[in-house]
């Protein structure tokens, strides 16, 4: 807790950077003691961390400590409620919300829209939610017989699979972004994973982990920091349908192959960015894992047992809600290149995928005025769950 609400902290990484601060203003305690250095005893003690951390927390705002732990480099986010959600001045500066007349109240409301930005083929709102029985007339007066294809001879030829002939260029890791590429492999577009030379797993769970999120995938050990590797890369490029990335959004410029850069090589190419904030806005640098993105789009805030004892997810639930969007975003810009032959970016935001399916918390604010809380095991429409 904070002095005016929750934050999400993430303790066991950059843990001397988090002492100093903690003991810059008095804090630390015996987080100072050598015992804590080592990462093992500190997953045994996360209590007494945690403990220590929000008797400091609580002398802070939460937009104050986010702010700040995101320029040292922390992936903390305050815990957001849907008010404070749909005025996110990130959300509101790419355009999450759109005016949509709703007719029986005379009035336009903000809806939430898709959770990417498609350069070429932006998504739009073809019309606003039906009122009720509106269109019977339409529908009941213009029936006509749904088409059937006929059946496939018994000796035809089998079917590839819907993605084979496509190429995805693969530098993403961790889960949302492999789980994106996972998903084009699944239905048969060739995945090359691009990894570092020496980049493998050394414990059983690191080795699971990476095996459940990389199947039917090939491999290139790259070392991009050397011309020779990024040759190679530019190459790969060059031949590509697809390249979908998940750094943070100064890491491709950084390497020169933001959009632009890949472009040149690569007129077609689709690139799908994928990131906790998206490429655009006033927090597009920020750091997050899945628990960030669940604390800034409202998911934490509403997940919980009473007010003002926020959980969150027990899980990355983010990840793999984004890693979908991701896949789901390369499709579409794959279906509208087949009709004209225009690559493009995509933008995925993680925190927007994530917003995306808070619609009744949302619209019940948007809307209504009314703030949702977290309801535990509780329903509003039945008892007793």
């Amino acid at each position: 807790p904070c002095r005016d609400g929750h934050i999400l902290l993430s303790v066991l990484r950059q843990w001397d950077t988090l002492v100093e601060w903690l003991d810059s203003e008095g804090m630390a305690a015996d987080l100072k003691d050598a015992r804590w250095q080592d990462p093992a005893r500190r997953r045994e003690g996360i209590g007494h961390i945690i403990e220590a951390l929000g008797r400091w927390a609580s002398t802070h705002g939460s937009v104050d400590l986010e702010e700040q732990g995101q320029l040292m480099g922390f992936p903390w986010a305050r815990v957001a409620s849907p008010s404070e959600v749909s005025s996110s001045p990130q959300l509101r500066s790419r355009g999450f919300f759109i005016p949509a007349l709703h007719e029986d109240a005379g009035k336009s409301y903000g809806y939430p829209v898709a959770p990417c930005l498609l350069s070429r083929s932006p998504w739009v709102i073809g019309r606003r939610p039906p009122l009720l029985g509106e269109h019977n007339s339409e529908v009941l007066n213009n029936l006509s017989e749904p088409e059937v294809k006929p059946p496939r001879p018994a000796n035809a030829r089998p079917v590839g699979l819907p993605l084979e002939n496509v190429r995805v260029l693969d530098f993403t890791r961790v889960l949302a972004g492999p789980y994106a590429t996972r998903i084009l492999a699944d239905f048969g577009a060739e995945v090359i994973k691009v990894q570092r030379p020496g980049e493998e797993e050394e414990d059983d769970f690191g080795k699971a982990y990476y095996r459940a999120w990389n199947r039917n995938k090939i491999s290139v050990a790259l070392d991009i920091s050397q011309p020779e590797g990024m040759a190679l890369a530019r190459r790969l490029i060059s031949k590509s349908n697809v390249l979908v990335e998940n750094f943070s959004p100064r890491v491709m410029a950084n390497w020169g192959l933001d959009y632009e850069d890949v472009r040149r090589l690569n007129p077609g190419i689709i690139m799908v960015s994928l990131s906790a904030m998206g490429q655009t806005g006033p927090s597009r640098d920020y750091t997050g894992f899945g628990p960030t993105v669940h604390a800034l789009s409202g998911l934490t805030y509403l997940t919980g047992f009473s007010p003002g004892r926020p959980l969150g997810p027990g899980h990355a639930y983010a990840d793999h809600v984004a890693g979908v969007a991701a896949a789901l975003a390369a499709l579409a810009a794959l279906e509208h290149c087949d009709r004209t032959g225009e690559g493009q970016h995509v933008d995925v935001s993680a925190m927007e995928a994530v917003g995306a399916l808070l619609g009744v918390p949302l619209m019940e604010y948007l809307v209504n005025g009314t703030q949702a809380g977290p309801q535990g095991n509780r329903s509003g429409d039945s008892a007793p769950h």
